[in-house]
């Protein structure tokens, strides 16, 4: 007697649900609201606010190039030490004698990106309802617009040219060698990497060797043109990939 209700305690012991497996395996029903659709809001914008906020946008980007190029200013690096013509771009000839007061700068900068914020949310609330050749010209001429620009707030276009230079004119390999041991070339003043060896690719390093590296300003712009012709090569990618 003893031995069966012994047989009977463990098959009951082992028919009880276990804790663990009780708490993971949770009734379908209790997961039902996580398939719930969300309420979608209904925002009453036109393709008239699309094309004002996309306007604003391309209004504000130049307003933020023309002060970038119109002399030194803390929208460009290194700027109070060297800024020269070709680095601030053909607009800089219309923008000389613009005011360059910090504080002034700092509240009106602040004040424009509030504006492309708010001006690129309203793209994209509506973009479904503006052209597809109204968007493609919008994201055209913005990139127009940057490419006209000084470099903003970083040095990196100065720094890949740096180390191009390190390599092609001086004969000094990047990666065991820094840009400090290029002080004489004009690019040293505008790089900010000086104690660093390269961190970038072999492949990467390679083509900035075929730039024409006599030419800073050349080198320069070309490298600019190569960057905006190939965000927006990725932005028709991307288009493509989601037509599939």
């Amino acid at each position: 007697m003893n031995l069966e209700s012994a047989h009977g305690d463990r098959r009951m012991m082992a028919s009880a649900p276990v804790a663990g497996t009780a708490e993971a395996a949770l009734p379908r029903d209790q997961l039902a609201w996580l398939r719930l659709p969300l309420p979608r809001y209904r925002v009453g914008l036109g393709p008239l606010a699309g094309r004002i906020a996309l306007v604003s946008l391309l209004l504000s980007a130049g307003a933020i190039v023309v002060f970038a190029t119109s002399g030194p200013s803390t929208l460009v690096p290194r700027s109070n030490e060297v800024f020269p013509g070709w680095e601030a771009g053909p607009l800089h000839v219309l923008s000389a004698g613009l005011p360059h007061d910090p504080k002034t700068l700092g509240y009106g900068l602040t004040a424009v990106l509030a504006l492309m914020v708010a001006a690129y949310g309203i793209v994209l609330l509506t973009a479904e309802k503006l052209p597809l050749r109204t968007i493609v010209i919008g994201i055209v001429a913005l990139h127009a617009i940057l490419l006209l620009s000084p470099p903003l707030q970083l040095t990196d276009m100065f720094n890949y040219l740096g180390y191009a230079r390190l390599g092609a004119l001086h004969g000094l390999n990047p990666y065991t060698h820094v840009i400090a041991r290029e002080m004489y070339d004009p690019v040293y003043r505008m790089s900010t990497w000086h104690n660093l060896s390269s961190p970038y690719g072999q492949l990467f390093t390679a083509l900035t060797y075929l730039l024409p590296l006599g030419s800073l300003a050349v080198s320069y712009w070309l490298v600019k043109l190569f960057t905006v012709l190939a965000s927006l090569a990725f932005l028709a990618l991307v288009w493509e990939c989601a037509r599939l």
